[in-house]
């Protein structure tokens, strides 16, 4: 049976507000029992408080203590290792994983390289032999004729000349011969022998070193000849006298 004086704390306390964990709290600290608490309790109150049958304060502490995972950093390390473990493959298994899918992609690379090609290699050549004519088709080249000779500006001259032969054909070849010595002889026209036309005569005869006289004579014609006489065809008497006469 509860003591008198437990009975009289927990009324007063009651009545004071405290609650019966409060109350039961105080209690043990004090050196009281359980059991002579709950005794108490019951001849106080014939139907005991619901904190009557909660566990202590201190055995619920120990049951989440033990509910809690004991996770220790060791712990944790050993399951990440074994963890790392169970999904790793040896390394002989990796090099060898590489190795294909290198050899894959070097296969399939050259592969769309050499399609590559071959279509723009294709389209190339296809152009180049259509346009490509064949041996029968092809017609003879004819190979240009050659153009004739140009037979070389000549005239023997057999006269001579002054300012009486103005306008004479003779003049127009002389004419003619100084152009080609590139001696000026304007303003004089084809067929005119003026001063002009002798003083080239004159720068003629000065740059063959002949006598200066400005008219067309033997020598200034012999010299005119030499540069621009044309060839003769020897007759037919010259060449009979032209053989070798016979041995006797």
């Amino acid at each position: 049976m509860a003591d008198q004086p437990l009975i009289d704390y927990i009324k007063k306390a009651t009545e004071a507000g405290q609650t019966a964990g409060q109350i039961k709290n105080a209690l043990y600290k004090n050196g009281w029992t359980e059991i002579d608490v709950n005794d108490a309790f019951t001849m106080v109150n014939p139907l005991p408080p619901s904190t009557t049958n909660q566990p202590k304060f201190e055995d619920q502490v120990k049951v989440a203590d033990q509910l809690q995972p004991q996770y220790q950093p060791q712990t944790i390390k050993n399951n990440i290792d074994s963890s790392i473990n169970t999904f790793s493959y040896p390394k002989s298994h990796i090099l060898i994983v590489s190795l294909i899918v290198l050899v894959v992609l070097m296969v399939s690379g050259g592969a769309f390289a050499f399609v590559m090609f071959y279509n723009n290699s294709t389209k190339v050549v296809a152009p180049i032999s259509q346009n490509v004519v064949p041996p029968s088709a092809m017609q003879p080249v004819t190979p240009p004729a050659t153009p004739p000779a140009v037979q070389p500006w000549c005239h023997t001259f057999n006269t001579n000349l002054g300012y009486a032969n103005s306008g004479s054909d003779e003049v127009v070849d002389l004419h003619t011969a100084l152009q080609k010595e590139n001696i000026p002889y304007s303003p004089d026209g084809d067929k005119d022998y003026t001063k002009a036309t002798g003083d080239a005569v004159l720068a003629f005869q000065i740059k063959y070193k002949l006598a200066q006289s400005g008219f067309v004579g033997t020598k200034t014609r012999v010299k005119l000849n030499e540069l621009y006489g044309c060839p003769t065809t020897p007759t037919s008497n010259q060449t009979q006298n032209s053989q070798t006469l016979p041995a006797k």
